[in-house]
């Protein structure tokens, strides 16, 4: 069977952090960690973060230094050990069912190392976020993805 990873990187989202590990808790599809990096917060998000981690095994804690998002996720993305990665970030939250869809999709197209969905926005404003049409031509200067993706381990470290 195949494992998922997924990796909350978190600064200063104790507002936040609690909502989007539930979102990761409460997943159709079981067989995953969530890999949260505290990146030198300086409120409580590392309180939050630990109480996940003592409910749960498949909640996994680190903390380190302020060294940005970027620096937090590929961090976790280090420690992860799933066939399939998923990054998200620490302010958002996951359908119930996104990672079993979007499993599906891997498995019913193997050749697939990417897959990305539509995303809704949370709050006052619950609209969708429209997505340009997909383009590999225009992927080369524009993005067209969330960062809410779902990709192969081996293409992660195949593309550095």
């Amino acid at each position: 069977m195949t494992k998922i990873s997924i990796v909350v990187p978190c600064f200063n989202q104790q507002e936040f952090i609690a909502e989007t590990l539930e979102s990761v808790l409460h997943q159709s599809f079981t067989d995953c960690e969530c890999i949260v990096v505290n990146d030198g917060s300086t409120d409580d998000s590392e309180a939050v973060i630990r109480r996940y981690a003592k409910k749960d095994h498949r909640f996994l804690s680190f903390t380190r230094k302020n060294a940005g998002v970027a620096a937090a996720r590929n961090f976790g993305f280090a420690q992860a050990s799933g066939d399939l990665f998923v990054p998200l970030d620490g302010d958002d939250k996951i359908h119930p069912d996104f990672l079993r869809r979007a499993l599906k999709c891997f498995t019913e197209q193997p050749d697939t190392d990417l897959g990305h969905c539509k995303t809704q926005r949370i709050g006052e404003s619950r609209k969708i976020w429209r997505l340009p049409e997909y383009s590999y031509e225009k992927l080369l200067w524009q993005n067209m993805f969330v960062n809410t993706t779902m990709y192969r381990r081996d293409a992660f470290f195949r593309v550095g």
